[in-house]
């Protein structure tokens, strides 16, 4: 019996022995067995492939179908189905009533990762739209089958089958089905990321009791209704920038009595025409808007042209001059500048596009600052460039005192989560039940923008549109089509050799060195890899990642770690990335990911395994995929990766009083509020919280330090206590990494505090040679390295945690040493007690905590 598999990564058997085919006829396969109607066979080449021989390629595919001993398809037949066949999914969706625990985890090993996995670089991008829409109807058939089996299993009160059940589950990022209340939710589940309701010993009841609240927090485990989205637009979201909004205030007062140039800067995306339109809503003055050119000509052109409307009759006349009869540039520049001086009324010049502008708008300029208006006037530049890569605006820099740049940075977290709130979740039918998921939803929201409106809200409008059709789902793999474009039409600036070097990168995974840049794109010499990355950087394409430095908390100075940790680099975020590699040829995208496999054997076999597996190099992959296994530590988490027997033992933790969640916006007014972006994380003092959140970088996750330091030596009788949250974690397994994914490991280190007059002793502080890690996938303890990591039991995900160290562990302690290293991270420290000392949360104008005298502990 000719069976096509579904789930997991796609391939053929036949009578039980794997048919080695091609990817495209493998596709094939999948996309008859799948439909379960003929198909004509145009139709078919149509799909799978974008070219004028894509009706040779599918008879020659037919034709290698029928050599690997496949004969399936008449010769002559015009219409192709196949009628003797059955897929894995049909087997796996009818389970026996009742399975053993050999049966049951044999029935989940079948799940090897998100069904139709190897289809997503094939065909046509219709045959990618059937694909992905396609992958959602078996990802729901999946949860809902594992819901039902889950469920079955629950009400025997058999644990042992629940356990490995949300094991599997969690792995896979299915919804965590170990939550579940019997019968609270429907048989068919929404998609979402949930924790297992197991729990684990570690919560001390020794700990100081914290209030209860009105209802325990729970991870998001669903988008809000459809009805809550029905008279929702995207576009009413306000989000705060209180940043910008000073400078725009600075400058709309100094406009009152001198001419004002202000270039807002950034990606496309960022916001940079929104605070222009605050801004004209801000002075309510007269706006003329022009879009710049290479053509200083055109540009003058259609400033005259704009300002006919509201010139005198003697401005008039000189503008028609200028447009019918024009003279010299610079004659035609002092003619316009001298007419926009002379107008009366305040006026508001927006030009858009000022990167593509050239010397001439800055002659312009120099000019109209110079004279004295009649009125109040205020020019505003909109440029993707950064104004330091711009020449003509460093000389206007220079020149002018009324001349300033402001670069427009990401949204914070807490600015989303405040516009999030107020839009989706003010219904007093469901405060109580549904606001508790904010917190959770806009941490997803928040990794897939990274911080770009544009992207939100393309997030949002297609999360609309599916509550509508009573589908309220967050997907990950879609990118919304503004965004696309946006960044499409960007990449049409870049000269052609940049173009072509940056989209084959674009098929790299994650953050890489100048070496791979080297083999990759098969450059000669260090020489052209450099000004290569120099270019990409100078454009604002990649970015250089921060590694060996750890973040001093609170006031985010940076610590070195090691002498010299080499640079990598990483796409500016990973929509661009995305965009640019779905612009590659699929021969193009095989050939670079061969060159990855030599590029990352040495450094990352496992990585190297997933390149080769990609690139259809099965040998290859099957023998790094040992090697990876066989480098991998004693006892790694990582080396039980395909098992599905990756339970935490079963064991009661005592219910922990959670602490509300504070907003902000309700922060004491000596509250510390702080943002940092680092190595692939965003960090956040926001209401003096700890928030660390992932940038949504899709590879292996680089390791976040954290250190908070005290000019002082613990003693064995203090002890240290961490009241935090877990709203996502995803490892990323997938890629293979080397080292171990985890949310969060606490080490304590002595001799690594501060000098006289508070200078960090850089570099310096012996380790304990061993860290507690929090995981929820972590069960028992490894090694990495000089460190031994001890697994800590009682972390769940969507709930406040509360754990503890005491004893010798802090004997001598000087510094605490915090890091995080995963694919996907949500999470929050909302206090922090050592030896009577608060950390967290940090008070503004305290550089260093100090003991604290009494009090309850929320009230430290």
């Amino acid at each position: 019996m000719l069976t096509v598999h579904l789930l997991g990564h796609v391939h053929v058997t036949q009578d039980g022995q794997a048919v080695v085919l091609s990817a495209k006829a493998v596709a094939l396969l999948v996309y008859l067995a799948a439909e379960r109607v003929p198909q004509h066979r145009e139709r078919l080449a149509d799909l799978l492939w974008s070219t004028p021989e894509a009706r040779t390629n599918l008879r020659v595919e037919l034709a290698r179908i029928r050599a690997a001993g496949l004969d399936i398809f008449p010769p002559s037949r015009q219409m192709l189905s196949l009628e003797q066949v059955e897929t894995d999914l049909e087997r796996w969706i009818s389970p026996p009533e009742r399975m053993d625990q050999t049966e049951l985890a044999s029935w989940l090993a079948a799940l090897r990762g998100l069904p139709l996995s190897g289809l997503e670089d094939l065909g046509s991008s219709a045959f990618q739209m059937w694909a992905e829409q396609q992958r959602w109807v078996y990802c729901e058939r999946v949860e809902a089958m594992l819901a039902q089996v889950y469920t079955r299993y629950a009400a025997a009160g058999q644990s042992w089958a629940t356990r490995l059940i949300a094991a599997r589950a969690e792995t896979l990022g299915f919804v965590g089905v170990a939550e579940m209340e019997l019968g609270a939710l429907p048989a068919a589940p929404l998609r979402g990321r949930r924790a297992s309701d197991q729990r684990a010993p570690g919560a001390l009841a020794s700990a100081p009791a914290l209030p209860e609240p009105a209802s325990e927090p729970a991870a998001f485990a669903h988008p809000a209704p459809p009805h809550l989205m029905a008279g929702w637009e995207p576009g009413q979201l306000d989000f705060e920038r209180a940043a910008e909004e000073r400078v725009l205030a600075q400058v709309c007062e100094r406009a009152l009595s001198q001419p004002q140039l202000l270039m807002l800067s950034g990606p496309p995306g960022i916001g940079k025409s929104y605070l222009a339109e605050r801004l004209l809503e801000r002075v309510g003055w007269d706006a003329l808007r022009l879009t710049a050119g290479a053509s200083g000509r055109l540009l003058l052109a259609a400033l005259a042209q704009g300002l006919l409307r509201c010139a005198d009759t003697e401005g008039t006349r000189t503008l028609w001059e200028v447009l019918l009869q024009p003279a010299a540039l610079e004659e035609d520049m002092v003619k316009v500048a001298v007419t926009l001086a002379r107008l009366g009324q305040p006026l508001v010049l927006l030009i858009e596009d000022a990167h593509a502008a050239g010397a001439e708008l800055a002659a312009l300029f120099q000019m109209i600052l110079q004279m004295s208006g009649a009125g109040p006037r205020l020019f505003v530049l909109l440029s993707r460039e950064q104004p330091e890569r711009l020449t003509y605006f460093r000389r206007l820099l220079r020149s002018s005192e009324a001349v300033q740049a402001l670069t427009v940075q990401p949204l914070s977290y807490a600015s989303m989560e405040r516009a999030l709130g107020p839009q989706l979740w003010q219904h007093p039918d469901l405060s109580q039940s549904v606001s508790r998921h904010l917190h959770a939803l806009a941490s997803h929201l928040f990794q897939r923008s990274e911080g770009n409106p544009l992207h939100l809200l393309g997030l949002l409008q297609s999360w609309r549109e599916a509550s509508q059709e009573g589908s309220p789902k967050l997907h990950a793999a879609v990118l919304p089509p503004s965004v696309r474009s946006t960044l499409l039409s960007e990449s049409e600036s870049w000269p052609e050799a940049l173009s072509d070097a940056v989209s084959r990168l674009s098929a790299i995974n994650g953050s890489f060195e100048r070496s791979t840049v080297q083999q990759v794109l098969a450059l000669d010499s260090e020489t052209a890899a450099d000004a290569l990355l120099y270019d990409a950087l100078e454009r604002q394409i990649l970015s250089e990642v921060e590694t060996g430095t750890a973040l001093r908390i609170p006031d985010f100075l940076p610590l070195r770690l090691v002498p010299d940790p080499g640079v990598q680099y990483m796409f500016r975020n990973e929509a661009l990335r995305v965009v640019l590699a779905g612009q590659l040829p699929q021969a193009v995208r095989q050939e670079v990911r061969r060159r990855l496999v030599g590029a990352v054997a040495d450094a990352e076999p496992g990585l190297a395994s997933y390149y080769a597996e990609r690139a259809g190099l099965s040998q290859q992959a099957a023998q790094l995929w040992a090697r990876y296994q066989a480098e991998l530590p004693a006892h790694s988490p990582l080396l039980a990766l395909d098992s599905p027997e990756r339970a935490v033992p079963e064991a009661v933790l005592p219910e922990v009083p959670a602490p509300p969640r504070l907003l902000p916006a309700t922060s004491g007014p000596g509250r510390l509020r702080q943002e940092y972006r680092a190595s692939g994380y965003t960090v956040s003092l926001d209401g003096g919280w700890l928030n660390v959140m992932s940038d949504g970088r899709y590879g292996h996750p680089q390791t976040l330090h954290l250190r908070f330091e005290w000019p002082w030596s613990l003693s064995g009788d203090d002890d240290l206590h961490m009241v935090w949250r877990l709203d996502v974690f995803g490892g990323g397994e997938e890629l293979r990494p080397s080292q171990t994914p985890f949310p969060l490991s606490v080490r304590l280190l002595r001799g690594a505090g501060v000098q006289a007059g508070g200078q960090p002793r850089v570099g310096q502080g012996s380790e304990q040679g061993e860290a507690r890690v929090y995981s929820p996938r972590i069960a028992r303890s490894f090694s990495e390295g000089p460190l031994t990591y001890l697994a800590q039991p009682g972390v769940v995900v969507g709930q406040w945690m509360q754990h503890r160290i005491g004893g010798a562990a802090l004997l001598g302690a000087t510094a605490l040493h915090l890091s995080v290293r995963a694919l996907d991270v949500s999470l929050s420290i909302g206090g922090l007690w050592i030896g009577g000392c608060k950390l967290l949360p940090v008070e503004q104008g305290r550089a260093w905590p100090q003991p604290d005298q009494g009090g309850t502990l929320l009230g430290r």
